[in-house]
């Protein structure tokens, strides 16, 4: 595409971002359908200075990762009303001026956790933040237990507190989880991306056979929690899929368009093998 001075911005904010494959994705869908958009990243300790940039400048759109997706809601004009339930927005529409809030995490989150029974299953949450929040809401919705395991004792409770959970600490993992027997297990942190590429909050003694563990990260492809999982005979779910299907409801919130899910995937595909 030519870059002139009809172009519109959109974009993504959060910290880190340097992992991030929404611009690729973006890119290659405007470019299929030939608008003239261009999607860039943008790193910020400002999330309240990026949004007031969105009104300013205009941005048509501003996609959101961590750790700022339920801080910047109040930063917004209105918001859907399951994104209100959810608590978190990963996507900020700029309406004419209007900003209006979404959550399309949900979207890929009730696909790769399609075929998984939950109902009256034990089921444990590593994190909790947006992505957290919105995977246990969707748990709890379909009968599950939730166990939130973190860092964060007030953040872990909060979240805990919201849907019915019960919050555990970080201290004595493996004996709390070999005690729960979970059905589920589920990393919704960024250990086992960037600089914790390498990490797993997930003791390996803990993963058997016939349970199903999803790791919400999609870069990279594999983390080391899939990968241990997989050796112990668990059925794994990668983050791509998630990935994809919230960027894709995203594109098309922006653009009015058909989102070009495979142009998306290949886009998504080659990024990750750079």
């Amino acid at each position: 595409m030519t870059i002139d001075t009809t172009t519109a911005l959109c974009g993504i904010i959060g910290k880190p971002i340097l992992h991030s494959l929404s611009p690729a994705i973006h890119n290659a869908a405007a470019e299929y359908h030939k608008l003239n958009f261009i999607f860039l990243a943008f790193e910020t300790e400002n999330p309240k200075g990026a949004i007031s940039a969105m009104r300013a400048l205009p941005i048509r759109e501003l996609t959101v990762t961590i750790p700022y997706k339920e801080v910047v809601m109040k930063y917004v004009d209105c918001v859907e009303e399951r994104a209100r339930e959810l608590g978190n927005i990963n996507t900020i529409i700029n309406d004419k001026g209007v900003l209006k809030g979404y959550n399309t995490d949900i979207d890929g989150v009730a696909e790769s956790l399609h075929g998984i029974p939950l109902k009256n299953q034990s089921v444990v949450i590593f994190g909790s933040g947006g992505v957290a929040r919105t995977i246990f809401w969707y748990v709890a919705k379909n009968g599950g237990k939730v166990y939130v395991f973190g860092r964060d004792k007030s953040a872990g409770r909060r979240l805990a507190k919201s849907y019915g959970g019960i919050f555990e600490t970080l201290e004595d993992v493996e004996k709390k989880i070999l005690n729960i027997n979970p059905r589920v297990i589920i990393n919704a942190t960024p250990v086992g991306m960037g600089e914790l590429k390498d990490k797993s909050l997930v003791p390996t003694k803990v993963l058997k056979r016939g349970m199903a563990i999803f790791d919400a990260i999609y870069n990279p492809k594999e983390t080391r929690l899939l990968k241990d999982a997989a050796r112990a005979g668990c059925r794994v779910i990668g983050g791509r899929k998630m990935f994809l299907l919230q960027g894709a409801r995203q594109f098309e919130l922006w653009s009015g368009k058909r989102a070009p899910i495979r142009v998306m995937e290949r886009a998504f595909d080659k990024a990750l093998s750079i």
